[in-house]
Protein backbone atom coordinates (compact mmCIF):
# COMPACT_ATOMS: atom_id res chain seq x y z
CA UNK A 1 0.00 0.00 0.00
CA UNK A 2 2.86 2.40 0.76
CA UNK A 3 4.08 2.05 -2.84
CA UNK A 4 0.64 2.57 -4.38
CA UNK A 5 0.45 5.36 -6.95
CA UNK A 6 -1.42 8.50 -5.84
CA UNK A 7 -5.15 8.68 -6.47
CA UNK A 8 -5.51 10.48 -9.85
CA UNK A 9 -9.12 11.47 -9.09
CA UNK A 10 -8.76 12.89 -5.59
CA UNK A 11 -8.22 16.56 -6.55
CA UNK A 12 -10.66 16.78 -9.46
CA UNK A 13 -13.39 19.42 -9.46
CA UNK A 14 -16.90 18.01 -9.10
CA UNK A 15 -17.67 18.44 -12.80
CA UNK A 16 -14.46 16.61 -13.74
CA UNK A 17 -15.22 13.86 -11.24
CA UNK A 18 -18.70 13.46 -12.72
CA UNK A 19 -17.20 13.04 -16.20
CA UNK A 20 -14.75 10.43 -14.86
CA UNK A 21 -17.59 8.56 -13.11
CA UNK A 22 -19.72 8.57 -16.27
CA UNK A 23 -16.81 7.33 -18.39
CA UNK A 24 -16.00 4.53 -15.93
CA UNK A 25 -19.66 3.51 -15.74
CA UNK A 26 -19.84 3.43 -19.55
CA UNK A 27 -16.77 1.17 -19.62
CA UNK A 28 -18.35 -1.17 -17.09
CA UNK A 29 -21.66 -1.26 -18.94
CA UNK A 30 -19.90 -2.06 -22.22
CA UNK A 31 -18.14 -4.96 -20.54
CA UNK A 32 -14.70 -3.36 -20.85
CA UNK A 33 -12.03 -4.39 -18.38
CA UNK A 34 -11.59 -1.86 -15.62
CA UNK A 35 -8.73 -1.84 -13.15
CA UNK A 36 -9.97 -2.60 -9.65
CA UNK A 37 -7.50 -0.09 -8.22
CA UNK A 38 -8.59 2.61 -10.66
CA UNK A 39 -12.25 1.97 -9.86
CA UNK A 40 -11.48 2.00 -6.12
CA UNK A 41 -9.65 5.33 -6.48
CA UNK A 42 -12.60 6.77 -8.39
CA UNK A 43 -15.07 5.57 -5.75
CA UNK A 44 -12.93 6.95 -2.93
CA UNK A 45 -12.69 10.34 -4.65
CA UNK A 46 -16.45 10.39 -5.35
CA UNK A 47 -17.21 9.45 -1.73
CA UNK A 48 -14.92 12.19 -0.45
CA UNK A 49 -16.41 14.74 -2.85
CA UNK A 50 -19.98 13.98 -1.82
CA UNK A 51 -19.57 13.52 1.94
CA UNK A 52 -20.88 16.76 3.51
CA UNK A 53 -18.62 16.22 6.51
CA UNK A 54 -15.55 16.43 4.29
CA UNK A 55 -16.50 19.16 1.84
CA UNK A 56 -14.45 22.30 2.39
CA UNK A 57 -16.88 25.08 3.07
CA UNK A 58 -19.89 22.77 3.25
CA UNK A 59 -22.78 23.77 5.50
CA UNK A 60 -22.03 20.79 7.73
CA UNK A 61 -18.42 21.84 8.10
CA UNK A 62 -19.25 25.48 8.69
CA UNK A 63 -21.79 24.78 11.38
CA UNK A 64 -20.08 21.78 13.00
CA UNK A 65 -16.39 22.59 12.82
CA UNK A 66 -16.20 26.34 12.53
CA UNK A 67 -19.17 26.81 14.84
CA UNK A 68 -20.62 29.50 12.60
CA UNK A 69 -24.27 30.28 13.20
CA UNK A 70 -26.49 28.47 10.68
CA UNK A 71 -27.90 31.80 9.48
CA UNK A 72 -24.59 32.44 7.69
CA UNK A 73 -25.59 29.73 5.21
CA UNK A 74 -28.25 31.93 3.59
CA UNK A 75 -25.97 33.15 0.74
CA UNK A 76 -25.21 29.52 -0.16
CA UNK A 77 -28.93 28.79 -0.31
CA UNK A 78 -29.43 31.78 -2.61
CA UNK A 79 -26.52 30.67 -4.81
CA UNK A 80 -27.96 27.14 -5.03
CA UNK A 81 -31.30 28.62 -6.15
CA UNK A 82 -29.54 30.73 -8.77
CA UNK A 83 -27.79 27.62 -10.07
CA UNK A 84 -31.06 25.70 -10.22
CA UNK A 85 -32.84 28.53 -12.04
CA UNK A 86 -29.90 28.74 -14.49
CA UNK A 87 -30.10 25.02 -15.21
CA UNK A 88 -33.89 25.17 -15.68
CA UNK A 89 -33.87 28.10 -18.11
CA UNK A 90 -30.99 26.74 -20.20
CA UNK A 91 -32.64 23.32 -20.35
CA UNK A 92 -35.93 24.97 -21.34
CA UNK A 93 -34.15 26.87 -24.13
CA UNK A 94 -32.62 23.61 -25.36
CA UNK A 95 -35.94 21.77 -25.12
CA UNK A 96 -37.70 24.57 -27.00
CA UNK A 97 -35.03 24.25 -29.69
CA UNK A 98 -34.71 27.96 -30.13
CA UNK A 99 -32.83 30.92 -28.74
CA UNK A 100 -34.52 34.21 -27.99
CA UNK A 101 -32.82 37.16 -29.66
CA UNK A 102 -31.06 38.20 -26.44
CA UNK A 103 -30.76 34.81 -24.72
CA UNK A 104 -27.87 35.90 -22.48
CA UNK A 105 -30.01 38.60 -20.90
CA UNK A 106 -32.95 36.18 -20.64
CA UNK A 107 -30.76 33.68 -18.78
CA UNK A 108 -29.37 36.39 -16.49
CA UNK A 109 -32.86 37.67 -15.62
CA UNK A 110 -34.18 34.14 -15.16
CA UNK A 111 -31.57 33.16 -12.60
CA UNK A 112 -32.10 36.26 -10.44
CA UNK A 113 -35.44 35.27 -8.92
CA UNK A 114 -38.39 32.93 -9.18
CA UNK A 115 -40.35 35.72 -10.84
CA UNK A 116 -37.51 36.20 -13.35
CA UNK A 117 -37.51 32.49 -14.15
CA UNK A 118 -41.29 32.49 -14.54
CA UNK A 119 -41.05 35.46 -16.92
CA UNK A 120 -38.23 33.80 -18.87
CA UNK A 121 -40.22 30.62 -19.33
CA UNK A 122 -43.24 32.67 -20.43
CA UNK A 123 -41.04 34.48 -22.96
CA UNK A 124 -39.99 31.12 -24.41
CA UNK A 125 -43.67 30.16 -24.63
CA UNK A 126 -44.43 33.38 -26.55
CA UNK A 127 -41.63 32.77 -29.07
CA UNK A 128 -43.55 29.83 -30.45
CA UNK A 129 -40.83 28.68 -32.85
CA UNK A 130 -39.67 32.13 -33.96
CA UNK A 131 -36.26 32.09 -32.31
CA UNK A 132 -32.85 30.97 -33.55
CA UNK A 133 -32.24 27.17 -33.46
CA UNK A 134 -30.64 26.23 -30.16
CA UNK A 135 -29.09 22.92 -31.16
CA UNK A 136 -25.62 23.94 -30.01
CA UNK A 137 -26.47 26.06 -27.00
CA UNK A 138 -23.33 26.29 -24.88
CA UNK A 139 -24.82 27.64 -21.67
CA UNK A 140 -24.54 31.35 -22.49
CA UNK A 141 -23.95 32.53 -18.93
CA UNK A 142 -23.05 30.38 -15.94
CA UNK A 143 -24.52 31.22 -12.54
CA UNK A 144 -22.80 34.23 -11.09
CA UNK A 145 -21.73 34.18 -7.45
CA UNK A 146 -23.74 36.34 -5.12
CA UNK A 147 -20.67 37.51 -3.22
CA UNK A 148 -17.87 38.43 -5.66
CA UNK A 149 -15.38 38.46 -2.75
CA UNK A 150 -15.80 34.70 -2.14
CA UNK A 151 -13.11 32.50 -3.54
CA UNK A 152 -14.40 29.02 -2.57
Amino acid sequence: MANDPPNPYINLRLDQLAVACNAKAADLLRGNRVSRRDLAYLLLAAARATDPRDLHGSPYQKVSRDRWPPSTLWPEYEQALRGLRYRLITEAIQAAGELPRDHGALVARSQQSDEGLRAGLAELDRLGGQGTPADDLQHPMPPQPIDPQRTD
